[in-house]
């Protein structure tokens, strides 16, 4: 049985489409998968999501018929042709009102867009999943990509086609289903009530323009930093690292054993800008002396340098971290998505448009192993807790 016990399920049931007996796969069984996670967290409720313009009907109706508890019904208005980014950011205040401890997106939901707004892990194409330690455990990913993926909750999850078709086929609304449905619950909210986001992150993950000078503002007006590999660039990680309440008072060269990735308070990840393993062995000490775990790109895994169990992705860890140092990655979609519940990220990497710049807080254009490795000494020579980052 779950341990997180009264847990609510949003599941999302997309914008339009056939409603009643006639609703997708994708509903059927993420209604399916909701309802086995509540009665095995010993309470809560299944509570199904829609959004649209405030004209057509959205299939929440059929939701309620095949189990779901109750609906809420988003409309974004006038900005329904503003494109995935407006239903994104109606679909996540209708989820803030929730709380829930898990998101499946049943149908077409802009999954990594909701996921960036609402700073929660996000785990696509799953297979089976269940709710252990307050945590997700899945198998997810396509072909020879299958893996088993852990994070914490609260999570986002899409369930991939085939393990849908194979639910859904188990469980078809009736008649009296549908009839049931008409007495449930349905809150419908206008735009006023939604809000923006309000988040601060960037609206997607686009790279931002080339800087033109040493001190820029990205495109979310978050603090944004580029430099040389030389003291400027190390002072301002250590700043951070400050701020953030990770340097204190411990024994100078104190390693602390490294936490489980996905429960990790600071992530130290290295890519391929490293250039080589021994890149990643300033990684793992680095992690060590700051009490966090070390983290790789997919890009590095495939290299050799770095095990399978540190790589942070779509199909891998999911990470929610106060604090993600990332060196010489890129930052390719899939690992976005793994680290968008990071509360403060900072990048370091030669290439000024990388993705990762776009989702920083503190970007530093910069040869990652010569930075990495002021850090390191920098970190090595004073004082160090390896306490929770408060």
């Amino acid at each position: 049985m779950s341990e997180y016990r009264g847990m609510d399920v949003v599941v999302c049931v997309g914008s339009g489409g056939e409603d009643g007996a006639g609703a997708g796969a994708g509903i059927a069984a993420g209604v399916a998968v909701a309802r086995r996670l509540v009665d095995e967290s010993g309470g809560g409720q299944v509570v199904a999501v829609g959004w649209g313009n405030g004209t057509g009907r959205v299939p929440v109706s059929a939701a309620l018929a095949l189990g779901a508890d109750r609906a809420i019904v988003g409309d974004v208005g006038s900005r329904a042709g503003d494109g995935g980014f407006a239903q994104a950011e109606a679909l996540a205040a209708v989820i803030r009102r929730v709380s829930p401890g898990l998101v499946i997106a049943a149908a077409d939901t802009p999954v990594h867009e909701v996921g960036q707004l609402l700073r929660l892990p996000c785990v696509t194409d799953v297979l089976e999943v269940a709710v252990l330690d307050a945590g997700v455990r899945a198998r997810a990913g396509r072909g020879a990509g299958v893996a088993e993926v852990a994070c914490a909750l609260p999570a986002l999850v899409t369930l991939a086609p085939a393990a849908g078709a194979a639910i859904a086929g188990s469980r078809r609304a009736t008649f009296a289903d549908l009839l049931a449905a008409r007495a449930k619950p349905v809150e419908r909210l206008g735009p006023g009530d939604l809000g923006s986001n309000g988040t601060g992150r960037l609206d997607s993950f686009a790279a931002p323009p080339p800087p033109a000078a040493p001190a820029t503002a990205k495109a979310n007006d978050r603090p944004a930093m580029t430099a040389g590999g030389g003291d400027e660039a190390h002072r301002a990680i250590i700043g951070m690292l400050e701020r953030s309440g990770v340097m204190a008072s411990a024994p100078a060269g104190h390693l602390a054993p490294a936490p489980a990735l996905e429960h990790a308070a600071v992530v130290v990840a290295g890519g391929r800008g490293l250039g080589d393993s021994r890149g990643f062995a300033m990684v793992e000490e680095l992690a060590g002396l700051l009490g966090g775990a070390p983290a790789a790109s997919g890009g590095a895994v495939a290299s050799g340098w770095a095990p399978r169990s540190w790589l942070v992705g779509q199909t891998a860890h999911a990470v929610r971290p106060h604090l993600y140092l990332a060196f010489g990655i890129s930052g390719a979609s899939q690992h976005l998505v793994g680290l968008a519940a990071a509360g403060k990220v900072v990048a370091v990497n030669e290439d000024a448009a990388s993705p990762i710049f776009a989702v920083a807080d503190l970007a530093v254009v910069a040869d990652a192993r010569q930075v990495l490795a002021r850090v390191l000494e920098a970190v090595s020579s004073r004082p160090l807790s390896a306490k929770t980052v408060e």
